[in-house]
């Protein structure tokens, strides 16, 4: 696909749903991490962030959906 297209993006689950990241990562040459506030501790986060690490897939950055209205006014 890369001769055909300049971007693909791969929506995968979360990587706390049991989806090998090592096999997505074969796949893709860069990863953009997305959080969904409130959805894990800070424990889960950093596990699911080390696994994209460990897969030496570079990330590009993260981006924080459904941010609660607290953080809104902030």
């Amino acid at each position: 696909m890369r001769t055909r297209f300049a971007y693909v993006l791969i929506d995968a689950p979360s990587l706390d749903a049991g989806i090998e990241t090592e096999h997505l990562a074969l796949l893709a040459d860069a990863a953009i991490y997305v959080v969904q506030s409130g959805k894990l501790n800070i424990s889960q986060e950093k596990r699911a962030y080390k696994k994209l690490e460990e897969a030496n897939l570079p990330i590009l950055g993260t981006v924080l959906t459904n941010i609660q209205k607290l953080y809104e006014r902030v």
